[in-house]
């Protein structure tokens, strides 16, 4: 996206195109259209076009969680910005027993993020549940749209078929989140620290969670290592 985050406009959500102040949060609707590939707003084709810009395609890269559990994966319609402190999140109900990685479409500058996880929908804005886990800080520093990913230390267990929220505490600069609208991850909705839960009815962050890609074990890297001497010691066999 050739757009940058400072450069949003403040909308209510539930009325596109007109610019109503909504607290310490910006809400964006933007109407999206595909050139060369890329999902970029409309209103801005002709002036990347005009200005040579590299208007990168949010959904190119994906996610690269190694095994997808829950997800949603666009495209985004929306955004929404705050500046810290500030906490978004997504609430989801997971159907593996565990997870130890979250990725997120996001853009920002000079944010600092830290992923809670946290047991179900509570308090007033569905951010208070008790935090099961916490991620170490990832700093978001990008103007436009890149999947970011959070990583817990080891897997965190988690009970199938309950909910969960995934919360992004903002504890410094300011971040960009990226929405889909109409309810597109049926299992869960997006919270927002000002807005009561369940108020910001059809939005839903784009994320994705599961497990991260697995790292062979010490006997399985043994095993790779045999076989290629053995290949190799086959092709000099070959070459006599």
């Amino acid at each position: 996206m050739c757009v940058n985050e400072r450069q949003y406009r403040p909308a209510n959500a539930g009325s596109p195109g007109r610019a109503v102040q909504t607290g310490p949060v910006t809400v964006s609707r933007i109407t999206t259209d595909t050139w060369g590939g890329a999902m970029i707003p409309a209103v801005l084709k002709s002036a990347c076009a005009a200005l040579g810009l590299l208007c990168m395609n949010a959904m190119a890269a994906g996610p690269t969680i190694g095994a997808i559990d829950q997800s949603n994966l666009g495209p985004f319609t929306s955004t929404n910005g705050a500046a810290s402190p500030y906490s978004f999140g997504q609430s989801f109900v997971p159907t593996a027993t565990s997870a130890d990685r979250f990725e997120f479409l996001l853009g920002g500058v000079a944010a600092t993020v830290v992923l809670r996880l946290r047991d179900g929908v509570a308090g007033t804005n569905g951010l208070s549940g008790a935090v099961i886990a916490e991620t170490t800080p990832v700093t978001v520093d990008f103007i436009g749209s890149e999947w970011f990913g959070f990583q817990f230390a080891q897997p965190v267990a988690l009970s199938s078929g309950q909910t969960y929220v995934a919360e992004l505490a903002v504890l410094s600069g300011s971040l960009g989140v990226r929405l889909t609208e109409g309810n597109a991850y049926g299992s869960g909705m997006y919270l927002a620290g000002t807005f009561a839960a369940g108020s910001l009815t059809g939005f839903d962050l784009v994320f994705a969670e599961g497990m991260a890609a697995a790292v062979p074990e010490p006997a399985s890297w043994a095993t790779f290592m045999a076989g290629g001497l053995l290949l190799a010691g086959a092709a000099r066999s070959r070459k006599r």
